[in-house]
């Protein structure tokens, strides 16, 4: 999902308050007492109405349930939801991600942003969140119209390429909005070096907003989460053929596709690898999983890839996260030291020849302690002829990935 704001230009200085504007009002929304049916029914209309598509309401309405879920519904006169916008919480850093925004067309352009963000930010607060994560489309204006409601409260922005078109993202400080920050302070206060992003702040915010989306159930925009981590400079295949990479590596499984976010974050939610433990990603590209999984959990992340121009784009990344517990290496897992090894993820990366060997090297492994191999596509096929090994569970993404573990 993404947050589509208005189609229209927003105004400059939206209303302050949805009740003065004459037959709204907002609220937060009560779980114990709200009427799910109705609500779906209501949601399905708004995104309807915004998407031209069929309505994903009732992954909203699941989402919505969640506890660590705070939700701002915008009413008109009859009572009915004209309007919503919804966050996921993660309580340990402090931090709220949008996930959602919508207006129903005919309302939008009057000035019923503001004050519906309005309302979900006091629930936000009365969660103790500090910041705000969200999204704007650029295309509609929509993420001017953020830049001028929030002002200097913004800490952080970066534009993006999604599936909904180009889009900005915005890190925003919640708290100081209160009306206790807000009595003392002035304008060229708020411009004060305080809010100045430096290596470290930005690297905190960008742990807070992945520590989010991990602890929510969103559909994860995977562009967005590549932007977030660092993670560029994807090589052409296409356009490698032929080339010095190509012609390096003849032989070799070297062409690239990537784990899907949504399968990292179920995978990471089911193994929950901690501190002392050592994750391998066989074949790691362009360092999805490591980085991701260094962000969120304290075991050691390894990456073993082999073209090199991806591990040094990899380890850029990890040097502009300040990640200490994750690493990047170049070359053929056959060549590499693997002993130390906890965890094992392969995405069916070597040809028929190399996997034979790595299935060796970690049945070696396995002979001194106990470990758990993840695989997902063809190569799952070659891990359950081994009489070492037995299936320990699924995990699914955009395909569905197996758990093996030693016995």
């Amino acid at each position: 999902m993404t947050d589509l704001g208005s189609n229209k230009t927003p105004r400059a200085k939206p209303e302050r308050n949805s009740e003065a504007i004459a037959g709204f009002s907002s609220k937060i929304l009560d779980k114990r007492t709200a009427n799910w049916a109705e609500l779906a029914i209501q949601l399905a209309e708004i995104e309807q109405l915004n998407q031209k598509t069929l309505p994903l309401s009732s992954n909203n309405v699941i989402e919505m349930k969640e506890d660590n879920v705070v939700t701002a519904l915008l009413y008109d006169a009859r009572g009915i939801v004209v309007g919503f916008s919804w966050a996921d919480v993660d309580e340990t850093q402090k931090t709220a991600y949008v996930t959602t925004t919508m207006i129903k067309p005919k309302h939008q352009g009057k000035g019923l942003i503001g004050p519906l963000m309005e309302k979900l930010e006091s629930g936000l607060r009365k969660c103790g969140c500090i910041f705000l994560s969200r999204d704007a489309l650029k295309a509609n204006g929509y993420a001017d119209s953020i830049e001028r409601h929030y002002g200097s409260r913004i800490l952080e922005k970066h534009d993006f390429v999604s599936p909904y078109g180009e889009q900005r993202h915005f890190r925003i400080l919640l708290d100081e909005d209160t009306p206790s920050n807000t009595s003392n302070k002035s304008d060229a206060n708020r411009d004060q070096p305080s809010n100045k992003i430096t290596p470290d702040r930005e690297r905190a915010f960008i742990k807070g907003d992945i520590a989010a989306i991990h602890a929510g159930n969103a559909k994860i925009d995977e562009r967005k989460m590549d932007a977030l981590l660092g993670v560029t400079g994807y090589l052409d295949d296409i356009n490698l053929v032929g080339s010095d990479v190509a012609i390096k590596h003849k032989g070799e499984r070297w062409p690239y596709q990537g784990t899907d976010y949504e399968m990292i974050r179920n995978l990471l939610r089911t193994l929950k690898p901690e501190k002392g433990q050592v994750f391998y990603d066989l074949g790691s590209g362009h360092g999805r999983i490591p980085l991701y999984g260094a962000l969120i959990t304290e075991a050691k992340f390894v990456g073993i890839e082999l073209v090199r121009e991806r591990v040094e784009a990899c380890n850029k990344a990890k040097e502009k996260l300040g990640l200490p517990n994750v690493e990047f290496r170049a070359g053929n897992v056959l060549d590499q030291d693997i002993s130390d090894g906890d965890v094992f993820y392969l995405f069916s990366p070597f040809t028929p020849k190399t996997a034979a060997g790595t299935v060796t090297k970690l049945k070696r492994v396995a002979s001194n302690k106990h470990i758990k191999i993840v695989c997902l596509g063809p190569i799952e096929q070659l891990f359950e002829k081994q009489e070492w090994l037995r299936s320990a569970g699924k995990v699914r993404g955009f395909g569905t990935a197996t758990i093996f573990e030693s016995v």
